[in-house]
């Protein structure tokens, strides 16, 4: 490898293999240029005029370290014949033998079905594939939340059928039957979700196709939050987002220390989603009673200012013990918890997705105190509201020592 006289430490040559036209790739993309941004040794190289390698290109290729996502065991075979460090940046496919860095399967699905019940179902579905790791984790999760809190979910395992095209290139297609026929013999209101943003679209479509309302029938969500996907069709999805940027950025450090014959921090590492991006497939309220829905319409459009529970029972003009009652039938809970519930969410995607201080957050989340907010926030969440910031911003990460 060369060296670079300004630094005096070894130039890395290195391949990334991700599909960008996908943003789950892209988001690990731009984790990588980031690393980039403060790690001037670093080299992106691929084999044509555009710096991303092909898995055909892996065998030729002279370099010295490589961040893919492997997707099959060709890809796990390429890669293991490529003789050099390797960070694998999905979980489809996790071999001991790399170092991998993604996003945690299970809290994805307990995170989806959390989404799902908070919308007032009861009646769940999930569909995939279920060939990968990842799926069937996701899957597994799934399930577990929704049957744990007393409803009601089946699964839907889908064959895929392989279509040629008339150039000879080859791509698949879910059974759509198959789906159609569980949306129809499935009690409404329901709840769908998909291990991707991909199938969920697909399956929005059959379910408007067979004369269903989404989401007011059927509400519907995936996986990864690629707008190309979930703002293609009507009404736009619903999609559990991941770190994308954190991995690639992981992935980097992770490579970076096994090309510097350092040791690799953990050889397997998950880090939790980001949250939710709601869209309209899923904002729907399946509660039978009129009043408690108004309530929880209150606390969604409310939640970031000042109100109290009081508040919310005057908005629906009924007493406050009436609507405690009412709503801990139909919710489960209270409308304090509830509506302490909505403001930590939405502190949790403000301290994920901004650089705003963490005062500026507090007040913003409808909470009148720093201390109460920080203290609620450890015993809801298990970190604080910082710890829980540096687990998605790069800018606050140490580069390699």
């Amino acid at each position: 490898m060369p060296a670079d006289s300004t630094l005096q430490r070894p130039v890395f040559r290195v391949g990334l293999i991700l599909q960008t036209g996908q943003e789950f790739m892209r988001g690990i993309t731009r984790g990588v240029y980031r690393f980039l941004r403060v790690n001037r040794h670093w080299r992106i190289q691929g084999e044509g005029q555009y710096p991303l390698l092909q898995w055909e290109e892996v065998a030729n290729w002279k370099g010295d370290g490589l961040i893919a996502v492997i997707n099959s065991q060709e890809h796990l075979k390429i890669l293991l014949n490529a003789g050099v460090p390797v960070v694998n940046a999905g979980s489809r496919i996790i071999d001991h033998r790399f170092a991998t860095v993604a996003c945690d399967n299970l809290a994805i699905g307990s995170l989806a079905a959390e989404h799902l019940m908070q919308c007032g179902l009861k009646q769940f579905l999930f569909v995939g594939e279920l060939r990968w790791h990842s799926e069937q984790q996701r899957s597994e999760a799934f399930m577990k939340a929704v049957t744990e809190a007393g409803h009601h979910c089946q699964l839907l395992k889908i064959a895929v059928h392989e279509v040629v095209a008339a150039d000879s290139s080859g791509h698949y297609r879910p059974d759509l039957k198959a789906i159609a026929n569980a949306l129809q013999k499935a009690k409404k209101p329901l709840g769908v979700c998909t291990p991707n943003s991909a199938l969920s679209r697909l399956v929005a479509e059959v379910a408007l196709e067979s004369g269903f309302e989404v989401p007011d029938e059927i509400a519907v969500m995936g996986v990864n939050d690629d707008p190309l996907i979930c703002e293609s069709t009507v009404p736009h999805l619903s999609a559990v987002v991941q770190p994308a940027e954190r991995i690639g950025y992981e992935a980097a450090l992770r490579l970076d220390a096994a090309m510097s014959g350092r040791p690799v921090e953990s050889m397997v590492t998950f880090f939790p989603p980001v949250g939710v991006a709601v869209r309209q497939s899923t904002d729907v309220l399946a509660v039978d009673d009129e009043d408690v829905r108004e309530a929880l319409k209150y606390i969604r459009e409310n939640a970031h200012l000042p109100i109290e529970v009081s508040d919310i029972s005057e908005h629906i003009a009924i007493s406050r013990r009436t609507l405690e009652t009412r709503f801990r039938t139909m919710v489960g809970r209270t409308p304090a918890l509830e509506l302490r519930r909505v403001r930590l969410e939405l502190a949790k995607k403000l301290l994920a997705e901004t650089t705003d201080s963490i005062t500026s957050v507090v007040f913003a989340c409808g909470f009148n105190s720093r201390q109460v907010f920080s203290s609620l926030f450890r015993k809801e969440v298990g970190v604080t509201p910082s710890e829980y910031r540096h687990q998605f911003q790069m800018d606050v990460l140490p580069g390699p020592q």
